[in-house]
C-alpha cells in the first residue's frame, strides 16, 4: 500500500538539498511504524541518535522527508529546529514557519553550536564525499546511510542505535509505475526487478547500469 503526498515546504528549493522542490512522494506500508520508532529513540536517554541503514537506492534519504512531514504536522511538537548536514553543507530548517536557511558556518564549528541548541534534531544525508563523517553533536539525530559506510566508526560509539531500511518489494515499485508519468512497460519492469530486486534507483531510474558498483560493493563484503 502505497499513500501519496503533496509536498509543501514554504516554497524552498533547497531544503533537501535537491535541484528542484519535488512535487510529491510515496508514503510506504511500515513508513509510520519506523517514524514511531525513531521518534521513541528520540526521546530516550542513551540511544537518541539514529543511523537508519540500508541498501543504496532504496529511498533511505526520501524517508527523510516523509520525517520532516511528520514533524510538521506535529502539533505537540517537541522539535523547533532541524540541523540537515549534506556533505559540508548544513541547512536550518525553521518548522514552526516551515522555512530553510542555508548555514554558511564551517562544519567543524557546528558541533558545539547545535549542542547548546534547545529543542533541535540533526539529520545526516550523505552526499558526493564518501569520508564525510556524520557530526559528533550529541542530540537526537537521524542519519541515513549505506551498510558499507565506514564513516560511522567513530559517530556510532555512543548514544547510537540502528535500524533497517528495507529494499522496495515488486508490487509496491509497479505500484509507482502505475501511478505516475514513468514510461517503462511490465517485460522491461520485470527484467530491471529481476536484475536489480529492491533497489529503487535502479529499477525505476533512467541510468540502469549499477553492475561495477554492486560488483565493487560485494567484494568488500
Amino acid at each position: 500500500k502505497l499513500s501519496y503526498y503533496d509536498v509543501d515546504m514554504g516554497g524552498s528549493k533547497v531544503f533537501m538539498n535537491l535541484a528542484c522542490k519535488p512535487a510529491g512522494f510515496y508514503e510506504r506500508s511500515g513508513y509510520r511504524e519506523l517514524y514511531d520508532h525513531i521518534a521513541a529513540k528520540w526521546n530516550s536517554k542513551d540511544e537518541f541518535r539514529v543511523i537508519l541503514l540500508g541498501n543504496a537506492g532504496t529511498g533511505k534519504s526520501w524517508f527523510q522527508v516523509y520525517a520532516l512531514k511528520r514533524l510538521l504536522d506535529d502539533t505537540g511538537r517537541e522539535f523547533d529546529i532541524i540541523i540537515r548536514q549534506v556533505d559540508a553543507k548544513i541547512y536550518v530548517i525553521d518548522l514552526e514557519d516551515a522555512s530553510v536557511y542555508r548555514w554558511r558556518v564551517e562544519v567543524s564549528d557546528i558541533g558545539d553550536i547545535s549542542t547548546s541548541m534547545k529543542n533541535s534534531l540533526y539529520f545526516f544525508e550523505p552526499g558526493e564525499d564518501a569520508t564525510m563523517p556524520p557530526l559528533g553533536v550529541f542530540i537526537p539525530s537521524l542519519s541515513t546511510l549505506s551498510p558499507f559506510a565506514g564513516r560511522i566508526k567513530e559517530y556510532r560509539k555512543r548514544f547510537c542505535t540502528y535500524a533497517y531500511f528495507w529494499p522496495w518489494s515488486f508490487g509496491e515499485m509497479w505500484s509507482v509505475v502505475c501511478h505516475s508519468k514513468i514510461s517503462l512497460d511490465l517485460d522491461e519492469f520485470q527484467a530491471r526487478y529481476t536484475k536489480f530486486g529492491g533497489i529503487l534507483r535502479n529499477v525505476l531510474g533512467e541510468e540502469t547500469g549499477a553492475d561495477d558498483e554492486l560488483k565493487s560493493r560485494l567484494k568488500r563484503v
